[in-house]
């Protein structure tokens, strides 16, 4: 699982957002719920998003982020930014 993980951000790194989320999608299938991975995840999700743009699968992988560790920092700025634009 690791090695997919590595693999992911070393596709990251080289602009290769597609391989770098199948990458990370056969990260996600091994360990669903290991936070690591769904940070890697919500990463590489962002990292394929155009401009500043904030994409909904990002939100969401932060959202499960939360539920897996409600005390991850990261993980409450972004949902508590996007719920401050939605106006929750």
């Amino acid at each position: 699982m690791a090695g997919w993980v590595r693999l992911a951000h070393a596709y990251n790194v080289l602009g290769e957002p597609d391989k770098a989320r199948a990458a990370i999608d056969h990260a996600v299938r091994l360990k669903p719920g290991d936070v690591g991975v769904q940070l890697t995840l919500a990463e590489t999700q962002k990292d394929a998003a155009p401009g500043d743009d904030t994409p909904a699968d990002f939100i969401a992988t932060m959202r499960t982020v939360l539920k897996l560790d409600p005390a991850n920092v990261q993980a409450l700025y972004y949902v508590g930014l996007a719920e401050q634009k939605a106006g929750i």
